[in-house]
């Protein structure tokens, strides 16, 4: 598979791909399902790391502008941090949100 990903300059699953179906899914099930906190952590990566594949590889341009500006948002700051998720980077994703409207 790697191999096949360096030889194809496009990217031709999306929105048939992992990064898309992951993040259709958590959209709904953040709001409908209840998750405890290690778990909120482990989705917050695979969210960020999806979002990142999105933004680099979509080949559609409005939804790879999409997700760049979905990681512009300061929640996402633990990315490459060696740290975890703490509850305060939710209350400043709010913080950002607000000030976004």
């Amino acid at each position: 598979m790697k191999r096949w990903w360096y030889q194809n300059q496009e990217y031709t699953l999306f929105p048939n791909c992992a990064c898309h179906d992951n993040l259709v899914h958590f959209q709904t099930a953040l709001e409908t399902e209840h998750y405890t906190w290690p778990q909120i952590q482990s989705i917050a990566h695979v969210i960020a790391t999806n979002l990142t594949c999105v933004s680099m590889h979509c080949p559609d341009p409005e939804t790879r502008a999409w997700a760049e500006r979905q990681l512009l948002d300061p929640f996402w700051k633990f990315l490459g941090e060696p740290r975890d998720l703490e509850m305060e980077d939710f209350e400043e994703h709010r913080r950002w949100k607000a000030g976004q409207r």
